[in-house]
């Protein structure tokens, strides 16, 4: 069990958001910038970064188009240890947030995979989208979209959301978690917890469940016990009452803002079965070469697909 106590004074991040990209990835950028943990984070053992990485190397290997583009690749954490001689990678993802260091050459690019730039069409021999597809708005626009840039024989690797994988179950929990956290910031906010022990007992509470996020956890106890050293010094403390309900405000702002990446795993936006992916992809210009649902003893992961343009 995870016990809270005082925390030493941290500098604090100066990270600025870019007001100027769309909705979505405006959500994407804050979740990265001001998660203390980051997000999301890949285990290098797990199936499915194992599948697409192995299967990323396959379509290189086998395509004489050695340029190819990750689609929704946030930090680049899925290609990063891909090595291809000759092999580019171009990194696309809405969020503004820095990419990791590739093994490949490459280069980074903002946009949303419905709305490629025009001078893509036909430019990519492979194409690599990693639990991207269900946070489109139109899955057959972005399928249309990158069947465009992929040259003749194109191959396109995925990994799929599945609707019992651990990832949507785990999204189910974490959303009772977040709701937790925000009604602890609320509840400080409007002084119905009145100590930091109180508080130190919610959190302690929300640190038991399956899913808890440790990075969050950390951050709200930092500022809380700030929140409540600040309040023994009374006249200074009410002096900044504005300050400390923008702090508050904020806090609960970016727990929102994460929920940003678990609401499309909960609106119906998943593929029911192997069938339904295959019907997709087959339905909108691709063969698929390969399919299958990912295990790892009872945990399933996703859906993995190989396929070519046609």
């Amino acid at each position: 069990m995870a016990k809270f106590g005082r925390r030493d004074k941290r500098k604090k991040q100066n990270t600025k958001t870019d007001s100027s990209v769309p909705k979505m990835g405006f959500a994407w950028t804050h979740v990265w910038t001001k998660s203390p943990s980051g997000h999301p984070k890949y285990l290098p053992d797990s199936p499915d970064i194992k599948f697409a990485r192995r299967a990323i190397e396959m379509a290189l290997t086998a395509s004489r188009n050695k340029r190819m583009v990750d689609l929704g690749a946030g930090r680049g954490e899925v290609t990063s240890t891909v090595s291809r001689t000759g092999g580019h990678v171009t990194l696309l993802d809405p969020a503004k947030v820095p990419a990791m260091r590739q093994r490949m050459s490459s280069e980074r690019a903002h946009a949303y995979i419905e709305k490629l730039p025009k001078e893509w069409t036909g430019k990519f021999g492979v194409a690599s989208m990693n639990y991207s597809l269900v946070y489109t708005k139109d899955k057959e626009m972005a399928i249309s979209e990158i069947r465009r840039i992929l040259d003749e024989g194109g191959k396109l690797v995925a990994t799929i959301h599945h609707p019992e994988s651990t990832y949507v179950k785990g999204s189910k929990v974490r959303e009772q978690y977040n709701k937790i956290m925000i009604q602890l910031l609320e509840d400080t906010r409007r002084k119905r917890i009145k100590t930091y022990a109180q508080a130190c007992q919610v959190m302690e509470m929300a640190a038991k469940m399956p899913f808890a996020g440790q990075g969050t956890l950390d951050a709200v106890n930092m500022l809380l016990d700030s929140y409540f050293k600040g309040k023994k010094r009374s006249q200074a403390f009410h002096s900044q009452k504005k300050v400390w309900d923008q702090k508050l405000g904020e806090n609960i702002e970016r727990i929102k803002v994460q929920e940003t990446s678990f609401k499309p795993l909960r609106k119906g936006n998943l593929f029911p079965n192997e069938a339904a992916v295959r019907e997709f992809f087959e339905g909108n210009g691709f063969k698929v070469r390969l399919l299958k649902t990912l295990k790892k003893g009872n945990d399933i992961y996703c859906y993995a697909i190989y396929a070519q343009k046609i």
